[in-house]
């Protein structure tokens, strides 16, 4: 990935013209998305397993430190950059979760495009 990147960095770097800076330019805004969108999924199931194991730890079928302190009404999911476009997802997707919080996340929300 890194080196993706950097080819892309490069190619930024090296346009000649400000019309091929922005060819070069949605050429790498088309690739993160579309790394984005593959990854989006996995972060979901990942979080969704999660809220699916928590009524066992809150009724201490499964003991851990959380075991007593939970309150399954009132779930809030919070999220930084890839992560808050996740706790945004969950937060309109999902009743489960009451509240989302997202601290800079990805400025297009793919979460309002996807179905689950």
């Amino acid at each position: 990935m890194s080196n993706n990147i950097s080819t892309h960095y490069d190619r930024l770097r090296h346009s000649q013209s400000l019309a091929e800076w922005q060819q070069q330019m949605q050429q790498y805004e088309q690739s993160i998305m579309s790394n984005a969108i593959i990854s989006f999924q996995a972060w979901l199931n990942n979080n969704q397993r999660l809220l699916d194991a928590l009524p066992d730890i809150a009724s201490g079928e499964q003991q851990t430190l959380l075991t007593g302190h939970l309150d399954l009404d009132k779930l809030a999911a919070l999220g930084h950059s890839f992560g808050g476009s996740i706790a945004s997802h969950l937060a309109m997707n999902d009743e489960r979760v009451k509240a989302g919080f997202k601290t800079q996340a990805m400025h297009c929300l793919y979460s309002f495009s996807i179905s689950t």
